[in-house]
């Protein structure tokens, strides 16, 4: 019986001295991937539900809204410690985008605010042509043809004053001329 507790014993501390060290590598893994890596993206909770109840704090993409049937709007989120960009992207007119790009701080689902200044991206689609097995429509484009690209928030402030006037900024939309498939190419985009 003496023998058979010191063979425990000694088969024990071996085991142990190995299991040990191994439960407090276990834990700091634990600790690091579970705790540093899940909660460090807190951070990012709530950056697309921002996206959706945002718009009215955003002012840019407030007046995208008003002016344009099709906006549509989401964050590009590039890493922890780094600024978000709130993207807005309208379709219209039949034959072009309006990509509206600004650095935001995001605090929550909410709340958030503007870091930095907008910038404007204008794109007319030349046309539509449709690609791969399944047929996904894709677009010839021009972008910034004869105007300034991208534009400021300065000269966004005169469109959205004339009511999507680009005109008051030299450049001449082509208003009557839509390009055929036009809906489809916008549409493939994500909402």
């Amino acid at each position: 019986m003496k023998n058979r507790k010191l063979i425990i014993c000694l088969i024990s501390i071996p085991v142990l001295a190995v299991g040990i060290p191994l439960l407090i590598v276990a834990a700091w893994f634990l600790i690091y991937f579970g705790f540093y890596i899940g909660l460090g993206n807190l951070s990012v909770l709530g950056h697309q539900e921002f996206a959706a109840n945002g718009v009215a704090q955003i002012e840019p993409a407030r007046q995208m809204e008003e002016l344009f049937d099709d906006c549509r709007h989401s964050i590009k989120y590039t890493g922890r410690n780094s600024v978000s960009t709130w993207h807005a992207e309208a379709y219209f007119g039949g034959r072009y985008q309006l990509t509206m790009q600004v650095p935001v701080r995001i605090e929550s689902s909410t709340r958030g605010e503007v870091t930095g200044e907008p910038k404007f991206y204008l794109i007319e689609v030349r046309s539509i042509h449709h690609y791969g097995s399944d047929g996904r429509p894709g677009a010839t484009i021009e972008q910034g043809n004869d105007w300034p690209y991208p534009f400021s928030a300065e000269d966004w402030a005169k469109v959205y004053e004339a009511g999507g006037d680009f005109s008051v900024i030299g450049i001449n939309l082509k208003t009557d001329e839509p390009v055929k498939g036009f809906d489809d190419w916008a549409n493939a985009h994500p909402h």
